[in-house]
């Protein structure tokens, strides 16, 4: 029999998870479009927003972004998935702040 993680934080009501997506579209006015590696973090917010709007599940994130093809992706993904099922307590969008001239302002100040 499996390990089944237990939620130690509710899983997110519908308000809050549209609360984020509108946080996450917010991000892509200040996330850079491509990494210095060439990774695209505009496609890792996109896929966090469907994921979160079209209500994926784990199995459907594996299926649907193959760790061989793009792992930043999935990663990405399942971060979303984790914070929606109160798994994760870090809000997917919280994680595209280091690049927010507003906190860092804020930061600097601090």
């Amino acid at each position: 029999m499996g390990f089944a993680p237990q939620n130690s934080m509710p899983k997110k009501t519908q308000k809050e998870i549209d609360a984020e997506i509108k946080r996450l579209e917010k991000c892509k006015t200040y996330a850079p479009h491509y990494t210095m590696f060439g990774g695209d973090n505009h496609r890792k917010i996109d896929e966090q927003i469907g994921a979160l709007a079209n209500k994926l599940t784990h199995d459907d994130a594996y299926d649907n972004y193959p760790d061989d093809e793009d792992p930043e992706v999935l990663s990405s993904v399942i971060s979303a998935l984790d914070w929606r099922n109160g798994d994760e307590e870090q809000t997917p969008s919280s994680g595209w702040d280091i690049f927010d001239p507003k906190k860092k302002k804020k930061k600097a100040r601090a």
